[in-house]
């Protein structure tokens, strides 16, 4: 089975698991954004040949990730978007933190996992602390960056600028994590880069879209929010 193939069939295992959350409720969904979050930060040390690319194997939370804060704005409002990535700075701060006590006990002579353990575990720090200080200036910056556009092109819609804003921001975003988090960890920082970014800019042009036909399954909750309020940066995933 090609790495290829098992691409779209994680991705596809993602996008059925972030539906379902959304289908238990709010609550469950932005515990699966937070999960993403997480999973990323675990995974992104195991690497893999992808599209001729050396990439890592966490590219496909990236889709989670903004599928899901995506989704949870459309239907609960900003305000639970916002508590979504909160959740998730907290989700894996605490994963980074308990992680370190994990590796603090002394193991036993017999035991056989601590070695595994501090191999996945021992960069956890660098690679949190980098994910969340980028995501927080990310944020910032694309927040910026879209009032900036919406002022210079006051005849843009709404959606041009969040795409343009959205898009600069992952750029800023990846390149920032790609080397301050993964350098002399991964093989090719410059293949990650790439990879990401193709994924992320596919992501924010089909997720307007996409999100538009999830309502055909999963009927909108009756609660009144503004659904037009500035776009919500999704980086749950800049492991990748």
């Amino acid at each position: 089975m090609s790495n290829e193939f098992l691409f779209f069939m994680h991705a596809a295992a993602v996008i059925v698991f972030v539906c379902g959350a959304l289908r238990l409720g709010k609550s469950a969904l932005i515990t699966a954004i937070a999960l993403q979050g997480i999973l990323a930060n675990l995974f992104v040390t195991k690497q893999t040949m992808l599209f001729g690319f050396q990439v890592t194997c966490a590219e496909v939370f990236v889709i989670g990730g903004m599928l899901g804060i995506n989704l949870l704005q459309d239907y609960f409002g900003p305000k639970a978007a916002q508590q979504a990535i909160a959740a998730n700075f907290w989700a894996c701060a605490w994963f980074m933190i308990l992680g370190q006590f994990h590796l603090a006990y002394r193991p036993l002579e017999m035991d056989v996992t601590h070695i595994h353990f501090s191999m996945i575990l021992d960069n956890t720090p660098r690679i949190i602390l980098a994910s969340l200080i980028i995501m927080f200036l990310a944020q910032q910056f694309e927040r910026a960056l879209y009032g900036l556009i919406s002022r210079a092109w006051l005849g843009a819609s709404v959606a041009v600028c969040a795409v343009v804003s959205m898009s600069i921001a992952q750029i800023f975003d990846t390149v920032a994590f790609g080397y301050v988090a993964l350098y002399d960890i991964v093989a090719s920082v410059p293949d990650i880069i790439v990879m990401s970014l193709v994924i992320k800019l596919c992501i924010i042009f089909v997720m307007g879209p996409f999100c538009q036909l999830i309502p055909l399954i999963i009927s909108r909750p009756h609660t009144s929010h503004d659904h037009h309020d500035s776009p919500i940066i999704s980086d749950i995933h800049h492991e990748i």
